[in-house]
């Protein structure tokens, strides 16, 4: 098998506690037999062989393999396809299995169910990557529109209808911005009290977390406001590693978060570490997983093909 040699932790729970310091090590230790040029033209066909064991027979992917399709995991695989130069093997059927959560504009979890603002999200980014006629329906466009105002919406949903409006090509509608600004209002208290307590790596990561999310979103919804210091978000990589959730250590995700952010900003993390970090999120099937030492999911693998992606870019400046 290609690809690195690791030994799997039994579980799939993220280390916590203790474990901070060792699994930095880990990560430094894990990235020793990998090449500076990671992924290999080896480990990228195993990944696209990891990502077509989880098509399933109506078109879909699933989490896991032999799992039911969902639409959420479809889209995390489409989107992994692209940056790892993978081909969908069966285009029209995947096309079906998308719209067959479609509900006049927006999408549902499973067919015949009631829409919902992330299934909309997923639903719109797979058409997307599939370049569907219906991304150009004016009507259809509308529907999306009008459905997203009449939906309640946390922050985190309006953090992912902002990329896909942004990947639509649709002008941010006020009524979004403005549920935006009163739900960042109601979180100012907390995020203040984080921001003044940032002694730990897992602080300083969490708080660099949050406010690349803020970042990305306000510049998508094209909200005025005045862009963070860089060096907030760089401050919160851990040492030899990436960024995680609060409390807890470095994760694909949160990395994913934070790095977009830099990018749109124009700024550099430590790429040494950074590309040891994904090295090291690896696993055996050819997947990558959120963090070292858990199972291979289908949107760690995508969050891994586009931080390859940003780093190839800094290494050619």
């Amino acid at each position: 098998m290609h690809g690195l040699v690791r030994t799997r932790t039994a579980g799939s729970m993220i280390p916590t506690g203790l474990m901070w310091a060792a699994l930095a090590l880990n990560v430094v230790v894990s990235a020793q037999v990998v090449s500076t040029q990671s992924p290999t033209h080896q480990q990228k066909l195993q990944t696209v062989d990891y990502i077509h064991s989880l098509g399933q027979t109506d078109g879909g992917f699933s989490t896991q393999p032999g799992k039911a399709s969902t639409l959420a995991a479809t889209a995390a695989a489409l989107r992994a396809l692209h940056y790892w130069q993978g081909t969908l093997p069966s285009p029209s059927v995947t096309e079906r299995f998308v719209m067959s959560h479609y509900q006049q504009g927006s999408f549902v979890e499973q067919p015949g169910g009631k829409p919902s603002v992330m299934a909309s999200a997923m639903g719109w980014m797979a058409l997307a990557e599939l370049k569907h006629p219906l991304l150009k329906d004016e009507q259809a466009r509308k529907q999306y529109v009008a459905y997203l105002e009449a939906a309640s919406m946390s922050i985190d949903e309006i953090r992912i209808t902002a990329a896909t409006i942004e990947s639509l090509g649709i002008d941010p509608p006020a009524f979004l911005q403005l549920k935006y600004r009163h739900l960042l209002q109601k979180q100012q208290k907390e995020w203040q009290l984080i921001e003044n307590d940032l002694k730990t790596p897992q602080k300083a990561a969490y708080f660099a977390r949050l406010l690349a999310g803020v970042y990305v979103t306000e510049k998508r919804l094209k909200v005025t406001m005045k862009q963070p210091d860089a060096a907030i978000l760089l401050r919160g990589q851990w040492p030899n590693s990436a960024w995680g959730k609060e409390d807890q250590p470095p994760d694909l995700e949160s990395t994913y978060r934070v790095v977009r952010a830099l990018v749109m900003m124009n700024a550099k993390p430590r790429t040494d570490e950074l590309r040891r970090f994904v090295d090291a999120c690896r696993q055996q099937d050819g997947g990558y997983a959120l963090a070292p030492g858990t199972r291979s999911d289908i949107s760690a693998t995508y969050f891994a093909g586009i931080l390859y992606e940003w780093l190839r870019e800094w290494e050619k400046q």
